[in-house]
């Protein structure tokens, strides 16, 4: 898989074991697991901002540029595998493919998808709350102790409009919401396009609050112009709003770019929150 170059930015990652196999049996694999996490974030010079370890997969938000997200990962993986290997007496392949990463374009984004990865626990059936999941860092961001491996929530904090100290409050607000959020549990649909859907309905949902219009196209459009400019395709945006097509999406779209082409500073009024 061909990853796209970038800047420092907000990743999403995520890995599963060979078949859906355990990669974690006991607390030995989780804390070696997090110990070769910590030295590789430390050799390649990523940050992490959020993790959950589930027994059959895991999920990161990390803070790196394209580069150094390849050199964390593959330390990460290939470290992994050995010790597991060697454990287990096993051979080949560890995890199921190459680990997915995906661009989180916006600090409402980021916020969404480590509420996801929080909640990841509570919705496996592994606890009843997230700060009761013993392998998650959700406890750092309530700012109490009892995470294996610590993270700091602050840079996160510090994206948010307005005081820092307002930082928790947004985010309990979007672990509340995303709680709610009904499951979506559809196994023929790839684990991608669950995600990329499930960013395009905060958009939609977020440009039906505004109540926002570009050059006269109804908020929904709106939402299509975010998704587009967040690399979320069509057929995601249709899957997230149960249709079978991407006509209507594709003519909505050209509809707008002809508009933003016409008049430049449109986009400049509307940009992907």
């Amino acid at each position: 898989m061909k990853r796209p170059k970038a800047g420092r930015s907000a990743w999403h990652v995520f890995i599963r074991g060979p078949r859906r196999l355990v990669l974690f049996h006991d607390d030995q694999d989780y804390l070696r697991f997090l110990s070769i996490l910590a030295f590789a974030l430390q050799a390649s010079g990523a940050a992490l901002w959020g993790y959950a370890l589930m027994p059959n997969h895991y999920h990161f938000m990390i803070e790196a540029t394209s580069e150094e997200l390849t050199a964390c990962m593959r330390r990460l993986n290939r470290m992994y595998a050995v010790y597991y290997n060697h454990r287990y007496r096993q051979y080949g392949h560890s995890f199921d493919g190459p680990y997915k990463a995906h661009r989180q374009k916006g600090i409402f984004f980021i916020l969404k998808r480590l509420a996801y990865i929080f909640l990841n626990p509570v919705v496996g059936g592994l606890a009843t709350l997230p700060e009761g999941y013993r392998w998650s860092s959700y406890r750092n961001y309530l700012g109490v102790t009892g995470s294996a491996l610590d993270v700091d929530p602050s840079p996160v904090y510090s994206l948010l409009p307005g005081r820092p100290s307002e930082g928790l409050d947004r985010f309990l607000t979007t672990m509340e919401k995303e709680s709610h959020r009904p499951q979506k549990k559809n196994d023929s649909v790839p684990p991608v396009m669950d995600a990329l859907a499930d960013q395009f309905e905060w958009l939609i949902e977020h440009a039906r609050l505004q109540g926002d219009t570009i050059g006269g196209e109804p908020s929904e459009t709106v939402a299509f112009h975010w998704a587009k400019e967040c690399g979320i395709p069509p057929r995601a945006m249709a899957y997230a709003l149960g249709e079978s097509s991407t006509g209507r999406i594709r003519s909505a779209l050209l509809r707008i770019e002809l508009k933003l082409k016409e008049d430049p500073g449109l986009a400049l009024r509307f940009p992907v929150p």
